[in-house]
């Protein structure tokens, strides 16, 4: 009897062993998900440097009434500036300035040399940048008669704001519409008709590009 238990366990052993190596050897492989990659949209973050041309209407105190679209006085000039875009697609910056106005016959005191300082911030809807700005504008302004021995140019300081949209064409080069209002304050100026109070008032339209570095 105890021969036949014996025998009974041996054989169960060599079983036992076989079937803890028969799971040993089975491998498992999980079903792994696809790798979903998501196309990230355009990137306004960096430098930027363009160039830009605008009419000018002037409503200040003037002998001419530049408020209709004939009378507009053109600007050219340059802009350099960096934007920054967040995570929720809030995109602020700095930029900063200058325009000079195209002369025509001129009143008595005619601006010369605009420059500015500007924070904007906008929303960025892939390559499309709606924005706000505002910020410090210098002026320079010219006397066309300035009594003798008085100065003929005097600076400007005040506040400009404004609104524009802007688009990427490329991953490098923009195109943008802005229009600013643009406010100096008023100086005395000494002219050969009297001593007098100018400063500046106006709204610009105007177009730029630039490139992204």
């Amino acid at each position: 009897m105890k021969k036949f238990v014996a025998s009974i366990l041996a054989g169960m052993v060599p079983s036992a062993a076989f079937s803890a190596d028969a799971v040993r050897t089975v491998d498992f492989n999980p079903p792994v998900a696809p790798v979903v990659v998501m196309e990230r949209g355009f990137d306004w973050t960096g430098t930027y440097a363009g160039a830009q041309v605008s009419g000018l209407w002037d409503v200040n105190r003037s002998t001419r009434n530049r408020n209709k679209l004939k009378e507009a006085q053109f600007l050219g000039g340059l802009y350099l500036g960096y934007n920054h875009q967040y995570a929720n697609n809030l995109v602020t910056g700095l930029e900063i300035d200058v325009t000079v106005p195209k002369k025509k016959k001129a009143d008595a005191v005619d601006p010369r040399l605009f420059g500015s300082a500007r924070v904007r911030v906008g929303y960025a809807m892939d390559r499309f940048l709606p924005y706000v700005d505002g910020g410090l504008l210098v002026g320079q302004m010219e006397a066309a008669a300035p009594a003798k021995g008085s100065a003929s140019k005097k600076t400007h300081f005040g506040f400009t704001v404004g609104a524009g949209v802007e688009y990427a064409l490329t991953d490098h080069i923009s195109a943008r519409a802005s229009y600013h209002y643009m406010k100096l304050r008023d100086a005395d100026y000494q002219l050969v008709t009297g001593n007098r109070k100018v400063g500046f008032a106006g709204h610009t339209l105007g177009v730029g590009i630039s490139y992204k570095f």
